[in-house]
């Protein structure tokens, strides 16, 4: 009986097959990976657009005050951790963001997992990435170490909300931003891309990159996301409810010569 011939691939033919694969792999990776980007960049957005909406929900309902910065402020409060809340750490803020569970993590006994929504975080974020172990506690997300509201306005001794932080302030009290006090609101940030639960003009050009929360992450707001030829910047909502990406260059006190041009990009009170 006749044997047939059976032929299979040869060394070159392997080699160009591979060869092939590995091309387009190089040519799809890039893609994908803007791809994946963009999706993180756009979720991104999405929440800090629903924070801020519920902020003008709750400044409908409490007088035109928008969520408090700041919900107590009381340099005398013992044990120290108790002297502030900022709005990430308030059962009251919390509720009104959506926000479970809506007790403060740090309120919760140690060793039991209290998940934050994590589909509110910065999928780029320290502290969605580090979710595990992060502060302590075991699978907490905590969006205060994701996203930081601006309180700016509350640093000017030249505006008469200084007096709600400072020193000066009587104990205790509350920082929160008035819509009719807002002055361009579709300018002014509200909350956005941080290192801390709160953000600030005088950390603007700290961010190298996330890192834990400390002395150093205070206030910092977190130019995480990247955008082609525009370079490095975060995204943010400001007080007319919109969210968009901004540059790094148009917030980082180190792009802004002139303390008229740090209290416009800073300010909500300023012109």
């Amino acid at each position: 009986m006749k044997r047939t011939k059976q032929h299979g691939f040869t060394l070159v033919e392997l080699l160009v097959v591979i060869g092939i694969i590995a091309v387009l792999i190089s040519i799809l990776l890039p893609a994908l990976n803007k791809a994946r980007s963009a999706a993180q960049a756009a979720s991104c957005l999405s929440s800090l657009r629903q924070m801020q909406a519920a902020s003008y929900v709750y400044s409908v309902e409490n007088r035109g005050y928008f969520i408090p910065v700041f919900v107590r402020h009381d340099l005398t409060a013992t044990p120290p951790e108790s002297r502030v809340r900022t709005w990430a750490q308030s059962e009251q803020t919390r509720k009104a963001l959506s926000l479970s569970p809506a007790k403060p993590i740090f309120d919760s006994p140690m060793g039991t997992s209290s998940l934050s929504q994590t589909k509110m975080l910065c999928s780029r974020s320290f502290a969605y990435e580090n979710s595990q172990t992060f502060a302590g506690v075991t699978n907490v997300y905590e969006i205060g170490q994701s996203y930081g509201m601006n309180f700016e306005g509350f640093m000017d001794w030249t505006f008469p909300e200084y007096n709600l932080y400072s020193g000066l302030a009587s104990a205790p009290t509350w920082a929160a931003y008035k819509s009719g006090k807002i002055r361009n609101p579709s300018e002014k940030l509200a909350i956005a891309d941080a290192l801390s639960a709160n953000i600030r003009l005088a950390k603007s050009n700290v961010y190298v990159g996330e890192t834990n929360v400390s002395a150093l992450s205070n206030n910092v707001i977190a130019y995480r996301h990247l955008q082609g030829k525009n370079g490095e910047g975060a995204n943010a909502a400001f007080f007319d409810g919109h969210a968009e990406w901004v540059s790094r260059k148009k917030y980082d006190l180190t792009f802004l010569p002139t303390d008229d041009l740090r209290r416009r990009a800073w300010n909500p009170f300023y012109r």
